[in-house]
């Protein structure tokens, strides 16, 4: 059966709508009553007076229902109705109104599409989303300020995954950001009238809308309603992912790769070495820092897809950057003294040095740093020589030595063994003879000393090294300008040796 009033089907044996409450039995008689007897006037006066009860039962029962004209605010929404004619909505949306069916103490409507059901008890009225069965409550407040009770039903904490951000909206129209970076103070206000409001942050003016659990931020995007338990620092950790997470190469292939993940670390990859820790992104300021395994903290920035970390810029395209090969290449081999030839340093791939002076030599261990290209020898225990690379000049403790190739030495007696001699192959290392009889031995970054025996005459000696501490005994001959041993060919050209 449908009611006659609002139009919606009720069972047959229902007597009033369960929506409107209006009645369902019909005005006309389904059968004429035959005609009674005439009674006395007493008798007639008295079912008047019945029939006039019943009416009035039926009237208070039904029909007879409180007043629910006025303003009724639900503050722990931020939400109030007015009912009138038709109910009027103020709400984060802004103004909207919509009609209303009221009987009996309940009644029914639709809100921003979603059929509602509300109860009326005094000053209070309880309404029911029937979507969700989710319940508010409303007090009768007739002298409330509307836009004041929406306005502080905004108030708290919104956050954004994506940015790791936190806008916290406070009493009296102000307002904090707080991000990785630190917290800024600013200012909002909420035009009912209008739906939306607007944020003030050092200078700047941002838009927004709201609802009951997003707001939305011109320029920023979307802020989730956070429970006020939240731990901020905690939440704001969180880098957002936008435009940083991936690999970022270094734009002149010197300071190799960066890659940033979305759990909030990042691995470097350097000459072949690994280091990591964890980063913090302001997505919106495009500011943020690392804060590597081993302590401190490095600021970087991100412009126009460009990363500035420190001295160097990162890009998302592939760099060819440098391996675990190049870290000692840049020092690796054989330096000579610009204003000394006697003096020599030889630098292996291992870390070792060996250094010349004249028919001395001394071993010793170096260090390098391949970005800023700075080091320090140490040829002793106390024995200790800062270094820098600038170009092609190796300045060692303010002494300036070039490469061994670079240096145009004067022609050589080709029947002299004295000097320093390179594999030509450049794999066996190297040899040195001094005037002494002394010679050093240097293969692989290890050096072994032995002395030699030599003819002039002949061409021919040989030569003793201690290696693993056994002597070995090694036979040479020097022909043309070549010095030859059973299975190496040397020359005093320099060649670059395998470390």
């Amino acid at each position: 059966m449908n009611c006659f009033r609002c139009g919606r089907e009720n069972g047959q044996d229902s007597a009033f709508c369960i929506f409107c409450g209006a009645p369902l039995t019909s005005s006309e008689p389904q059968n004429a009553a035959p005609p009674k007897k005439k009674r006395g006037v007493l008798f007639d006066g008295i079912i008047f007076v019945g029939v006039l009860a019943i009416i009035a039962a039926v009237y208070f029962l039904f029909f007879a229902t409180p007043d629910i004209r006025g303003l009724w605010v639900c503050k722990d929404r931020g939400w109030a109705l007015r009912f009138d004619d038709l109910v009027t909505e103020y709400s984060p949306a802004g103004i909207d109104q919509t009609a209303y069916t009221y009987r009996n103490g309940w009644g029914g409507m639709r809100l921003a599409g979603v059929q509602a059901r509300f109860d009326v008890n005094g000053d209070e009225m309880t309404l029911t989303d029937l979507e969700t069965g989710d319940k508010y409550l409303f007090v009768r407040e007739d002298d409330a300020d509307v836009e004041a009770v929406v306005t502080e039903g905004l108030l708290g904490l919104w956050g954004s995954n994506d940015l790791g951000r936190v806008i916290e909206l406070k009493e009296n129209g102000k307002l904090t950001l707080l991000s990785v970076l630190g917290e800024a103070v600013g200012a909002f206000r909420f035009d009912l009238n209008e739906g939306s409001g607007s944020i003030t942050l050092d200078g700047a003016e941002y838009r927004f809308t709201a609802g009951w659990y997003k707001i939305t931020v011109e320029g920023m995007g979307g802020f989730a309603r956070m429970d006020s338990s939240l731990d901020v620092a905690a939440y704001v950790r969180r880098p957002g992912t936008i435009d940083l997470k991936g690999t970022w190469y270094d734009t002149e292939g010197n300071y190799g790769l960066i890659t940033f993940r979305e759990d909030g670390t990042y691995r470097m990859a350097l000459y072949g070495k690994v280091a990591g820790g964890t980063y913090a992104f302001d997505t919106v300021t495009g500011e943020g820092f690392i804060e590597p395994d081993s302590g401190g903290r490095i600021y970087f920035n991100l412009l126009d897809g460009k990363l500035v970390l420190g001295e160097a810029t990162y890009t998302r395209q592939y760099v060819e950057q440098p391996g675990a090969e190049d870290y000692y290449a840049a020092i690796a081999g054989s330096w000579v003294a610009v204003k000394d030839h006697k003096l020599m340093l030889e630098f292996a791939g291992d870390g070792t040095v060996i250094f010349h002076s004249g028919s001395d030599s001394a071993r010793g261990t170096f260090t390098f740093n391949p970005v800023d290209r700075t080091g320090s020898i140490s040829l002793t225990e106390t024995e200790h020589y800062p270094f820098r690379l600038a170009e092609n000049t190796l300045y060692v403790d303010g002494y300036p030595y070039v490469r061994a190739d670079a240096v145009n030495t004067p022609e050589r007696d080709p029947d002299s063994l004295l000097g320093l001699w390179y594999d030509e192959a450049g794999q066996a290392g190297t040899l040195y003879f001094d005037e002494n009889g002394a010679v050093t031995m240097e293969m692989h970054g290890v050096a072994y000393d032995g002395t030699y025996t030599f003819n002039k005459a002949a061409g021919s000696g040989r030569i003793v090294v201690e290696v693993d501490g056994e002597d070995v005994t090694i036979s040479i001959y020097l022909l043309y300008g070549k010095l030859y041993t059973d299975d190496t060919v040397y020359t005093q050209k320099y060649v670059v040796q395998a470390s």
